[in-house]
């Protein structure tokens, strides 16, 4: 397996775009990147757009420095919500690039008013530089009869504060990736339709976490801040519970229509268990993260298995 193969390891929340020439405006690498990858190979309109698109997004947002937003996750999060697949039909795409016109004409220094964050969290909180966590899960006993894929799981908008991407050490890498590596031994998180939100930037938390019962996503958001010796505050928790679960997120995969061809969408927070597999640490200006942690041989030179 070669060790430089970056389709082992998970995407990131955001992608960096470097631009290679100081003077040239980020829409316009965004642009001549999309340009490139054009001239590769040949493409229906759909994926020119979608890849334009996401080429455009990433380069809009590596441009908002740190004053733009009240909270760097937030700039993931408005990231994520406009970025195209594949797999988007033509509503979605068309309803992502509305989106992401609309952003550009806001004022992004005015989105801690949206969120409700008090001024006391959001001045003076500057992420950028501070390594983030990631842990991923994927899912056991799946039966390949389910009528979906293996589904898998990640928990990520865990900023290391107490860090800088030049302060941390190898030596904090491995302490955490063995604290991840107890914590969640054994341990089993049953996700679900439900989704819990937990924001506390000060500490550098904006973490999702889908759950099938409120009990159990607690559990997991326990565990997740035990790795810091943070405890949980009520206060900075949100639940959000579908009044349709099963008619939002269907258990089967639905047969759709796209570009005369019928294709099966993906099955959207499935009711199932999934078990920690690996942990990441993004560090600024490193092209791929640290492996922390890795109980499946999968990954090159994790910091910690469990035979170590």
């Amino acid at each position: 397996m070669p060790e430089n193969d970056l389709t082992l390891i998970p995407s990131d929340e955001a992608i960096d775009l470097q631009s290679p020439i100081d003077n040239i405006d980020a829409d316009d690498v965004a642009i001549i990147n999309a340009q490139a990858v054009i001239e590769k190979s040949t493409l229906t309109w759909q994926q020119v757009f979608v890849k334009l698109h996401n080429f455009e997004v990433n380069a809009y947002f590596e441009k908002q420095n740190d004053d733009s937003l009240p909270l760097e996750s937030q700039k993931d999060y408005f990231t994520q919500a406009v970025l195209m697949s594949e797999d988007d039909g033509g509503f979605a795409i068309l309803g992502k690039d509305r989106l992401f016109t609309r952003i550009k004409g806001l004022d992004l220094s005015a989105l801690n008013e949206v969120y409700l964050l008090p001024p006391s969290e959001v001045a003076n909180i500057n992420l950028r530089d501070k390594p983030k966590l990631k842990l991923y899960f994927v899912e056991t006993n799946y039966l390949t009869d389910s009528g979906r894929e293996i589904a898998d799981g990640q928990i990520a908008g865990i900023r290391l504060v107490e860090f800088t991407s030049e302060t941390i050490k190898r030596a904090d890498g491995v302490a955490l990736g063995e604290k991840i590596r107890d914590t969640f031994s054994g341990f089993i998180w049953q996700k679900g339709k439900g989704n819990l939100s937990y924001s506390d930037p000060e500490k550098g938390y904006n973490i999702q976490i889908l759950y099938d019962t409120r009990e159990g996503g607690l559990e997991v958001l326990t565990k997740v801040l035990s790795l810091r010796d943070h405890e949980v505050e009520s206060k900075r928790i949100t639940f959000n519970d579908n009044e349709a679960p099963t008619e939002a997120f269907p258990d089967t995969q639905q047969t759709v229509q796209r570009l005369e061809k019928s294709v099966k969408t993906r099955v959207r927070r499935p009711v199932c268990t999934v078990k920690l597999r690996a942990a990441f640490l993004y560090i600024d200006s490193l092209i791929k993260p640290e492996v922390l942690y890795d109980n499946s041989g999968y990954y090159p030179n994790p910091y910690v298995t469990d035979g170590s």
